[in-house]
């Protein structure tokens, strides 16, 4: 996540409308940067086959989502979906694009299936993980590392959410984190567990006595924000180190699967304090900042077959949103 959309600029006779097509989607509280990155490909697409009308043809079209050597399905998908949501806009516009068939935008479903860490697997990591040393280049990362693992599972931030963080954002006397233009361009509150706010609090009397409110809090070795690979390799050693098995590209346990873990134990607490199920979800899901407990699905799916002994307590108010199958993540 980067704190502000990318500014992509166009060349092709169709520059002018795509430059609307994204203005249009972000006010509608689209972030779009992916997409239109996708658009500047399109766009040098264009140039590079001389296309000088906006009605796009249907040999540009098919030229462009045809799939490409060594791509995935998937890939091909995202392409197809990004065209085909701007042939609509031009089409919009008075002209008239080849619309590509929407069963080629169908993205393939996935398999995949987080991972649920058990509260003595979270134990064991975070054993490892307490005992990352200075170094030279980062002497400040002894302290950083653990207490961004403790966002991570702790509150169930995106690695991105924790990474962004302004020394503004983190309020140590009450307990309270901002996120600021998070996934649904929407800020939310986050609030702190207690003894994860006095670790937040002692992390910035040693490191941040002197820094800017602007400032990154967990600022990398070259002031500014760290990249998000570091931590994916800082992650599969701690794994590594603690004995829980990789199984692969793609298939995790993935650093996201530690909000994944955070949303099912949390849940389970909650239930089994005896907290009213119509209060526990809207809740969680208001946390997570999503912007319906419908969306909070995805993170509770293995939660049947984890707490089945509570799981029946959720039929009666939520249906399907905690469902009895895997669905996609």
């Amino acid at each position: 996540m980067q704190p502000h959309s990318q500014t992509v600029t166009f060349g092709s006779v169709l520059a002018p409308l795509l430059q609307q097509h994204i203005a249009e989607k972000r006010a509608l509280g689209c972030r779009y940067d992916s997409a239109a990155i996708s658009l500047r490909a399109l766009d040098r697409y264009l140039t590079a086959r001389d296309v000088c009308h906006p009605s796009l043809t249907r040999d540009v079209v098919e030229g462009w989502i045809a799939r490409r050597p060594n791509e995935s399905p998937k890939t091909q998908a995202s392409r197809c979906v990004v065209l085909r949501q701007f042939c609509l806009f031009v089409e919009r516009q008075g002209y008239a694009p080849f619309l590509p068939d929407s069963r080629l935008v169908a993205r393939p479903q996935s398999t995949f299936a987080p991972y649920i860490f058990s509260e003595q697997e979270i134990a064991a990591l975070f054993a490892v993980i307490d005992t990352v040393r200075p170094h030279p280049r980062s002497p400040d990362r002894a302290q950083i590392i653990p207490l961004v693992f403790r966002l991570l599972y702790g509150c169930g931030l995106r690695i991105s959410e924790a990474l962004h963080l302004h020394v503004r954002d983190v309020d140590g006397t009450h307990g309270l984190l901002t996120i600021r233009d998070t996934k649904f361009r929407k800020d939310r509150l986050v609030p702190v567990a207690p003894s994860l706010t006095r670790r937040l609090q002692g992390y910035a009397q040693l490191v941040l006595a002197s820094r800017a409110p602007e400032a990154f809090f967990f600022q990398a070795p070259d002031g500014g924000a760290w990249h998000s690979r570091v931590w994916y390799d800082l992650f599969r050693h701690a794994l590594s180190q603690c004995g829980i098995a990789h199984r692969g590209r793609g298939q995790g346990p993935r650093i996201h699967d530690l909000r994944h873990t955070f949303a099912c134990h949390r849940l389970a607490r909650w239930l089994r304090d005896d907290m009213a199920v119509d209060l526990a979800l809207p809740i969680l899901s208001t946390y997570l900042g999503h912007e319906s407990i419908y969306q909070t699905q995805r993170y509770l799916h293995l939660f049947p077959q984890l707490y089945p002994e509570i799981t029946s307590r959720l039929a009666g108010y939520c249906g399907t949103v905690i469902p009895d199958e895997e669905v996609t993540p």
